[in-house]
């Protein structure tokens, strides 16, 4: 469904070119042909019991065109 949302929007074909998910947060990069796998690196990391729960991180890093680009989205939650 997002995939089918972001061609829509842009007008382009796009491929899903990695994904990195720890439980409630999640990175998805789409890519037009020509972007390589193994130009884009993911890592995750958790917090709380077996490294799961409620607080943590993905990020990724990509390079275009020489430049390289690091992403890293956090996730809080505090209980109550």
């Amino acid at each position: 469904m997002i995939l089918s949302q972001v061609e829509e929007r842009f007008g382009k074909k796009y491929r899903l070119v990695c994904k990195e998910v720890n439980v409630g947060v999640a990175v998805l990069v789409y890519a037009v042909e020509g972007v390589k796998e193994d130009a884009v690196q993911t890592a995750w990391s958790g917090c709380g019991p077996l490294w799961m729960g409620n607080k943590g991180a993905v990020g990724v890093r990509f390079r275009i065109a020489g430049e390289v680009f690091t992403y890293v989205l956090l996730a809080y939650t505090i209980c109550v």
